[in-house]
């Protein structure tokens, strides 16, 4: 059995919507991606997330919503999500899978 690693970046806004997909054949180069990705959201020149969703502080503004597990030591999947409680069409969904292929 071997392993490929999946980034699936899915994200929506009041007017676009797109799903990246990204494979990779070993851990550190898909989790060198998921953490890109994350850093580029949260410029706020990029993306609303960093623009709106979180502070300059970094801290998260009322009215969102922010999930995640980044601890890549472990091995396991991945993900960080951020949301909109009153627009559930803005979001940003990444994740991180272990995909077994026979």
């Amino acid at each position: 059995m071997n392993d490929l690693y999946l980034v699936l970046f899915d994200w929506s806004t009041e007017d676009a919507a797109e799903i990246e997909t990204y494979l990779y054949r070993n851990y550190a180069d898909a989790v060198q991606k998921f953490k890109k990705i994350i850093a580029d959201e949260m410029k706020p020149d990029q993306s609303w997330v960093g623009d709106y969703a979180f502070n300059s502080a970094g801290k998260l503004n009322d009215g969102y919503f922010h999930h995640e597990f980044i601890d890549d030591s472990t091995g396991k999947d991945l993900y960080w999500q951020v949301g909109k409680y009153s627009e559930p069409e803005t979001y940003c969904f990444l994740t991180l899978k272990n995909m077994k292929v026979l």
